[in-house]
């Protein structure tokens, strides 16, 4: 009797049992093994040929360059009938394994019939035990496997062989289960046989009634049964099979599931903090740093160099909320299996201060693939924030202390929504389906239902929001069987599902079935083949239908009764198109079948634009327009082309805008806001779009710079002067300057440089123009020192009195070239003097004037406004 190790399935739970060599097993009645080219220490060897059946996995045949073909040669003692063959890989090397192979049998050893041919054959797992039908069967003395192809290598390896006779396999045995969701159990047995082609795995609620859940694989010892009901008992059995015969069943377990309504989720994809004891050299981030851990990814991996420490190393992960965690999964690294986790804890805690409870304990575990997965379960109903990998023992490096490629714990939100229950369909339609349940979670955001057609494959039939009962599943099928599910929703997590009901969709019989399963495969660049299934046997025809965008679509085509294709051509390259399809007879027409997407073959060109020259612009009050050329859709004529302009700076420009493509041209048009330099970018786009690769777009980008021309004057007395004084204002920024007519102008109204002698405040513009006949005004105010404004008495007193005898106006001498007029109410000029010397007595002709008001008017100057007012005569008052 010998043990060995089987990993169950993907879940890594390891288990210890015994495999005794049956009365199956021809090789167990006695014979003689022969090798082409034995171990060069001979058969006995450690790796010599009687390890191929000695009925341990562990050991091996091993021959360094290997002379192929190579055979190995079984002579029985007795002819005898084989209906299979078992063929066990080596521990290591992949690449040792045989590839190609084939299996004859013999009366003398001399002539050879050939019974089974094998190619291009793969171990997936080491140690891996195969099991082969032998499909030309009959009774001889001699067998031989002939190798004419290993896998890579020059050296071969190969663990066992065995002969089988056809007989039923063995029952497994010692089945066992633990519950680790609301929804899953995890299924475990002892594999007793050695011919089994696989396993069925079946399932009751009532103990007596059970259904087939699964059929798995030969060497298979775990199963994961899934979709299960939450807080729920059911019975398991499972029992092997081959093309002989079944087994009788093992035993039969009762299982509940737990009371967590939450799904299974990985907890270190929750946005947790992982820290480790040690980590690897180059730093968590490295490429073998610790970060790889739970990167999703398990082709990298976690290294940590170093020797062993005596309290071991950890790996510990503390997650963004508690979860109720049942199981978790070492992913192996790829190489040196001396590196894998051999001894270690699992464990949790709320508050590391306080110490760890362990979780799950494994010791003497040994991986034998990868890059594979083990999952390890464990009884547990308590939340936890902490979780912690403690690594005591590695498989035997001794310069590295470990290295693992992922690190998966699987658990549930104590705070999902509990499931939905009593799901029920209460009404249905041609093409609807209401359903209602009842909702036991005060805490859900909504629901999502999933529809299916076997109850196995399901997709999403809608969403509904929190506290509804109801929902009508629309787009269904005529006389059609669905099945329905339902979960609850939060923000943060999910429950999971309800139970399935199912149930058939109404239809007319006197109408045809609606067409299913519409596909469409593009044939060419202008023609799409559409095929979809006739679930009608009273239809005189179908009717096709296409659309460009999903929503309007127009008749295409018609076929007759039992028809169930259709090819579309003159179509457009690299281009959408929508189908669907209807049955017909006499009575009418059935609903649509579903709508199928087709993007025919081809590439789209892109459109072209001819390129743009730069902009150079000195003004910022007008409006610029040029064209733009060469817009085509490219080589698809067809198409229709659309321009967008757009500028790395938009407060550039008041107006940046394109027209539309006439005849290949449109406009581009800016208006300026201010200086400044930005790259404008014109997108041309055509309605052929980019399936396939193809293009739609092409751009052109250019540069407009606006420099706008900017006068500026200068003073070379400054703003202020004395009165009298002479000034030059000198005009820069253009290349002509015209200076406006003003007060105080002595000479260069059309020079850069403009003389002034003012004698009040006065402002002098200039219009500046450059040589591409931009324009700009500047303005300089020359303003006076001092106060200078005239100030004329407005009362005359010729009395000789000596005050107010002679008229006075203050400042007058300011002003040279000045000139004073008086007149009567009658409008007579009875005074009129210029550079006016206060020295007017009130006469005319050397008369005196008589009493009474006078107007005055006294120019200054050009550019100058006169002064005007009254001026009273008075006499004979002293």
């Amino acid at each position: 009797m010998n043990s060995r190790i089987i990993k169950m399935l993907g879940f890594g739970i390891w288990m210890m049992f015994s495999i005794q060599a049956s009365a199956q097993d021809i090789m167990a009645n006695g014979g003689t093994l022969t090798v082409s080219q034995d171990n060069p220490g001979g058969s006995g060897a450690g790796e010599g040929s009687l390890k191929l059946i000695d009925n341990n996995p562990n050991s091996k045949i091993y021959v360094g360059g290997v002379t192929l073909p190579w055979y190995m040669q079984w002579q029985c003692n007795t002819p005898v009938r084989a209906a299979q063959y078992v063929l066990t890989s080596g521990g290591d090397a992949p690449t040792r394994d045989p590839k190609n192979w084939k299996l004859e049998g013999s009366d003398d050893a001399a002539a050879w019939t050939l019974l089974d041919t094998r190619t291009n054959e793969v171990f997936a797992g080491r140690n891996e035990a195969r099991t082969f039908d032998i499909p030309t069967q009959g009774i001889y003395k001699y067998y031989r496997v002939t190798i004419s192809t290993l896998n890579g290598s020059t050296a071969f390896q190969l663990s066992e062989w065995k002969l089988l006779e056809g007989l039923p396999p063995a029952a497994p045995t010692v089945l066992a289960g633990l519950a680790t969701a609301g929804s899953e159990v995890l299924l475990s047995w002892q594999d007793n046989a050695s011919n089994e082609s696989g396993f069925e795995v079946e399932r009751s609620s009532n103990g007596v009634d059970f259904v087939r859940v699964a059929s798995l694989t030969s060497n298979r010892v775990s199963y994961a049964a899934t979709g299960l009901l939450v807080n729920t008992s059911y019975q398991f059995r499972v029992r092997a099979i081959n093309t002989y015969g079944n087994s009788a069943y093992s035993n039969t377990i009762i299982l509940s599931t737990l009371n967590q309504s939450g799904q299974l989720t990985d907890v270190t994809d929750d946005g947790g903090v992982l820290a480790v004891s040690k980590d690897n050299d180059g730093g968590p981030n490295a490429g073998e740093g610790s970060t790889k851990l739970i990167d999703n990814n398990y082709s990298s991996k976690f290294l940590i160099f170093g020797a062993m420490p005596v309290d071991g190393y950890w790996a510990r992960y503390r997650s963004q909320t508690p979860w109720v965690v049942t199981k978790y999964t070492i992913t192996t690294g790829g190489d040196a299996p001396g590196r894998d986790p051999k001894t270690w804890k699992f464990q949790a805690t709320n508050d590391t201060l306080t110490g760890w409870t362990d979780l799950d304990t494994r010791t003497g575990v040994t991986f034998g693939g990868r890059n594979t997965g083990y999952t390890f379960a464990f009884p547990n109903n308590t939340a936890y924030s902490y979780f912690r990998l403690l690594v005591t023992q590695n498989n035997g490096d001794g310069g590295i202390m470990g290295q693992i490629s992922e690190l998966e714990i699987w658990g549930m939100s104590p705070n999902a929504p509990k499931v939905p229950a009593d799901l029920d369909v209460t009404a249905v339609t041609f093409t609807t389906a209401t359903l209602k349940w009842t909702d036991n979670s005060s805490n859900e955001t909504g629901f999502e239902i999933e529809k299916s057609e076997d109850s196995v494959n399901f997709e999403a039939a809608g969403t509904v929001a929190a506290n509804t009962s109801t929902y009508e599943v629309p787009n269904l099928l005529g006389g059609f069987k669905y099945y329905f599910r339902i979960r609850a929703v939060t923000a943060a997590t999910k429950s999971i599902w309800s139970k399935i009901v199912d149930t058939v969709t109404d239809y007319d019989p006197n109408l045809p079935l609606t067409p299913r399963n519409l596909q469409g495969t593009p044939l060419s660049e202008t023609s799409v083949s559409l095929v979809w299934d006739d679930r009608a046997n009273n239809e005189t025809g179908f009717d096709i239908e296409r659309s460009v965008n999903g929503i309007n679509f127009t008749p295409l085509g018609s076929v007759n009764a039992d028809v169930e294709t259709y090819t579309d051509n003159g179509l457009n390259l690299a281009s959408r198109y929508y189908y669907r399809v209807k049955a017909k007879n006499t009575f009418g027409s059935s609903y649509y079948s579903n709508v199928v997407t087709v993007i025919t073959q081809g590439k789209n060109t892109a459109p072209t634009l001819d390129a743009i020259t730069n902009k150079d612009i000195c003004t910022t009050d007008s409006t610029f327009t040029f064209d733009l050329t060469g817009i085509t859709p490219g080589a698809e004529a067809w198409q229709v082309v659309t321009l967008a302009v757009t500028s790395s700076d938009a407060t550039l420009f008041d107006e940046l805008s394109v027209t539309p493509v006439v005849n290949g041209k449109a406009q581009l048009s800016y208006n300026a806001a201010k200086g400044g330099t930005a790259t404008i970018t014109v997108r041309a786009q055509d309605n052929g779009a980019t399936f396939n690769g193809g293009a739609d777009t092409y751009t052109r980008t250019f540069t407009i710079v606006v420099n706008p021309l900017v006068v500026n004057i200068a003073s070379d007395k400054g703003a202020v002067i004395p009165r009298l004084e002479t000034a030059h204002l000198t005009a820069s920024g253009a290349d002509t300057y015209t200076w406006k007519s003003a007060h105080g102008i002595v000479n260069g109204a059309t020079t850069p440089v403009l003389t002034v002698r003012p004698t009040i405040n006065t402002p002098y513009t200039v219009l500046g123009v450059n040589s591409r006949g931009c324009k700009d005004t500047a303005t300089i105010t020359i303003q006076l020192q001092g106060n200078y404004n005239i100030d004329p008495v407005n009362v005359l007193t010729p009395n000789g009195d000596g005050k107010n005898d002679r008229w006075v106006i203050w400042n007058i001498n300011t002003f040279p070239g000045n000139e004073v007029r008086v007149l009567d109410r009658s409008g007579r000029v009875v005074f009129m003097q210029k550079n006016y010397m206060n020295d007017w007595e009130g006469t005319y002709n050397g008369n005196p004037l008589p009493e009474g008001a006078y107007l005055y008017i006294i120019k200054l100057g050009t550019g100058i406004p006169a002064a005007q007012g009254v001026l009273t005569i008075i006499r004979n008052r002293k």
